[in-house]
């Protein structure tokens, strides 16, 4: 679970905190930097899987009226009661448009795992005594980069949570019903939801009965999700039970870009709950709520509810929403509200509710 993320310099973010809670919903106006939160944390997951470059991380998305040339960021990441604890430096060469790693740093429970500075990188093993001293990449994540052997598996244990990572703003207009093979991380929009379905047939086939289950009690005569073939490609496919007067041999499936954009959202949406039961998942939603009415998402909060609540799963659900049902439901417990005065620096605030109003009436009124 992530416990604490730190940012400095970054677009509205000065020395800024958030510490978030097993279930989270993320308040606040347009512009006070709840998309730009879910932005650092895409870029640092990718960054640290190994997946990009210290390209991601942009000179303009440095703090507009400031001139220093560095960004940090720190992660907290409990995991099984162990606390990790993950520092990046990021200089920027302004004149020649480059930026660089200058600082990186991975500790376990205080004690190291990895650190390097410049062009110089010391590897530590699990008990924490050094291991070898390396070159280091200017341009990439040494934790990232690293093979993780018998003696530093601590390392790798952290890079695969980070890894799994998922951060999602779904649009249904761009998800694709066509896999072109099997793909383990799902696209920020959503819109290779069929090849990441594909990898999680293959992979974990409880995720796949449960949400076959769900979906039968969520979409009438609804039966399964199959991927058929087309050629060198697979096709999602939406089964429904034919009406009474017709036989079931005359009743094709849908294909999934037939479906409406609310059923393929919350497709998606119970796609990933029973994946983040399944495999511990930290969870960043971006308006979850788009395109869906909330008699069908309330059902999915309550999942999510139950899962956050488990003392045993490390499952964790992060929530940005203006929606005022969602902010009634999750209740002000549970929110943290971002906030920006005149175009400042972001801060971070529980929600204060008045006594007599609901948390979404008092948003409303600007009372929170």
């Amino acid at each position: 679970m992530l416990t604490r993320l730190y940012i400095d310099n970054y677009r509205s973010f000065v020395n800024f905190e958030f510490r978030p809670g097993p279930l989270c919903l993320v308040l606040g106006e347009n512009g006070a930097g709840k998309s730009s939160l879910f932005d650092v944390m895409e870029c640092l997951r990718d960054f640290i899987s190994g997946d990009v470059s210290i390209k991601i991380f942009n000179s303009n998305t440095l703090t507009r009226w400031q001139s220093r040339p560095q960004q940090s960021f720190e992660i907290e990441l409990s995991v099984h009661g162990d606390v990790y604890t993950y520092k990046l430096l990021v200089e920027h060469n302004l004149q020649l448009g480059l930026r660089r790693v200058q600082q990186e740093s991975l500790f376990l429970n205080e004690k190291p795992l990895y650190t390097s500075q410049g062009a110089k990188a010391q590897l530590y093993r699990d008990d924490h005594s050094k291991g070898p001293e390396i070159p280091a990449d200017w341009s990439r994540s040494g934790v990232g980069f690293l093979h993780a052997g018998t003696d530093n598996t601590r390392l790798g244990k952290f890079r695969e949570v980070i890894k799994r990572m998922t951060i999602v703003g779904l649009n249904p207009m761009t998800m694709s019903g066509t896999s072109d093979g099997a793909c383990t991380k799902l696209g920020h929009h959503g819109d290779n939801f069929a090849s990441w379905y594909q990898a999680m047939m293959l992979e974990s086939p409880i995720v796949v009965s449960n949400l076959t289950v769900a979906l039968r009690e969520l979409f009438p005569q609804f039966s399964e999700l199959s991927l058929l073939e087309s050629g060198d490609k697979r096709v999602l496919k939406a089964r429904f039970s034919p009406p009474h007067n017709m036989k079931k041999s005359e009743y094709k499936p849908y294909s999934f870009n037939e479906l409406s954009d609310g059923q393929r959202c919350l497709i998606v949406l119970y796609t990933l709950f029973y994946v983040a039961k399944e495999k511990s998942l930290l969870l960043f939603l971006d308006e979850p709520d788009n395109y869906v009415a909330m008699r069908e998402i309330q059902p999915w909060l309550a999942l999510l509810e139950e899962l956050c609540g488990d003392t045993d799963s490390e499952a964790q659900v992060v929530i940005a929403s203006h929606n005022s049902e969602v902010v009634n439901y999750l209740d002000a417990s549970r929110s943290i509200v971002l906030e920006r005065h005149d175009g400042w620096a972001t801060r971070t605030k529980p929600l204060s509710v008045v006594d007599g109003l609901s948390p979404a009436e008092t948003l409303a009124r600007g009372w929170e």
